[in-house]
C-alpha cells in the first residue's frame, strides 16, 4: 500500500483502506437522532441563505424605492423583521 501526500503533510488513505476500517454499529435511536440533526442543520442553512438573499434584495429595494416597499417585499417573501 503506497501512501501519497496531497496538500498536507498527512499521508492519503485509499478508499479501500478507509472502507476496511472496523466500525462498530450504533444504536438505531442514536442513528435516527444523528440523521435528524444533520437534516435540521441542512434545512437551517438553506433558510439562512434564503433570508440573507431576501435581506440583500430588501436593502436594494430600500435604496431604489423606499423602506415601505422593502418591508412589503420581506413580508411577501416570509422574511418579515
Amino acid at each position: 500500500m503506497g501512501l501519497d501526500t496531497s496538500a498536507s503533510l498527512y499521508p492519503a488513505i485509499s478508499e479501500a483502506d478507509l472502507l476496511a476500517l472496523p466500525f462498530h454499529p450504533i444504536a438505531k435511536d442514536a442513528e435516527s437522532e444523528i440523521v435528524n440533526a444533520v437534516q435540521s442543520a441542512h434545512a437551517a442553512r438553506r433558510q439562512a441563505h434564503a433570508l440573507l438573499e431576501a435581506a440583500k434584495r430588501a436593502v436594494e429595494i430600500t435604496i431604489e424605492d423606499s423602506e415601505a416597499a422593502a418591508l412589503a417585499y420581506l413580508k411577501e417573501h416570509g422574511a418579515e423583521p
